[in-house]
């Protein structure tokens, strides 16, 4: 269960209570590339992605999050029409085979929480995941916005003015 920003106790939709979500830890990276391996299969440059993470995993503007099967990452941008103007950006979510259901859910609840702690006004969802995150974000009041899913997270110093 979940506290929306009015106070209403929401249920989970269907990610499963046992789904722990936490941030990534330096001690973390090699299980992240083990996932990576099997998911690109070969087909990305292992060690770049290791220097990456190992230099961007507490960058303020970046959160690293995962379960025990999946990983989330997410990044934090300013419109280039709106500077100061904070969206935050999915920038990679993948999970293991037979596991998207069960924790990806989790995995962007605790990226969308992310955000809105930030002060971010927007969510942007793209397709380049390789998933159809259609269904899960209608779930946590997503709306299409083109091939994009956006969630509006109640900090849009526009809408609020």
């Amino acid at each position: 269960m979940r506290e929306d920003l009015h106070g209403d106790v929401k249920p989970r939709a269907f990610a499963p209570e046992k789904a722990v979500v936490r941030r990534m830890e330096p001690e973390d990276i090699e299980w992240a590339l083990g996932l990576g391996r099997h998911y690109y299969e070969g087909r990305y440059d292992e060690q770049a992605v290791r220097l990456w993470l190992h230099a961007r995993l507490k960058e303020p503007t970046m959160v690293f999050m995962r379960s025990d099967h999946a990983v989330g990452i997410a990044h934090l941008g300013e419109r280039y029409h709106a500077p100061g103007h904070l969206q935050a950006y999915l920038t990679l979510l993948y999970a293991e085979p037979g596991n998207y259901g069960r924790e990806v859910l989790r995995i962007i609840e605790a990226l969308r929480d992310w955000a809105g702690e930030k002060k971010a006004a927007k969510f942007w969802f793209s397709d380049i995941t390789g998933y159809d995150l259609g269904a899960v974000l209608k779930l946590i009041g997503g709306r299409e916005a083109g091939h994009t899913y956006v969630v509006d997270l109640d900090n849009d110093p526009i809408a609020l003015g």
